[in-house]
């Protein structure tokens, strides 16, 4: 499945109106909140801790159709913490939402969760495997 462009659009469609409400007051108000810098540092979150591990990536400013629905849900958190109005609208929801993106960020870095790359899948158990370099050369088993 190709990976998504995760913008400004994907994400206010998951805003409730409030959560809208407060966005278009930040704009018009120039707040110093920006979300697309939010987004885009999301992003960046979630792509470093796949090339860590040895991911290949797709095209710059996508994530895996799975990454989505949680970097979504952490940009969100992340914004309404930057605005002065925005911590009333936090709640349990929000919340549990942001840190179900976390753990998954924290699992992709760790190896312990496998995405599906731009090629097809990736077992976690493969990705990002560690090699041991150095070490003993094999002694030949037969003298030539």
């Amino acid at each position: 499945m190709p990976w998504q462009q995760l913008t400004d659009t994907l994400v206010l469609a998951e805003f409730n109106d409030s959560e809208t409400d407060a966005y278009n007051t930040a704009k018009g108000d120039d707040a110093g909140v920006d979300l697309d810098q939010i987004i885009s540092g999301v992003i960046n979150e979630f792509r470093d801790a796949m090339a860590s591990r040895g991911h290949l990536l797709d095209v710059d400013g996508t994530l895996p159709p799975r990454v989505v629905p949680k970097a979504i849900a952490m940009v969100r958190w992340r914004f309404l913490l930057a605005l002065p109005s925005g911590k009333g609208l936090l709640n349990d929801a929000r919340k549990d939402a942001n840190e179900a993106g976390e753990k998954l960020l924290a699992g992709i870095a760790d190896g312990k969760v496998g995405i599906v790359g731009p090629g097809g899948p990736v077992p976690a158990s493969t990705a990002g495997s560690k090699r041991k370099i150095g070490g003993r050369m094999p002694t030949p088993s037969r003298k030539f």
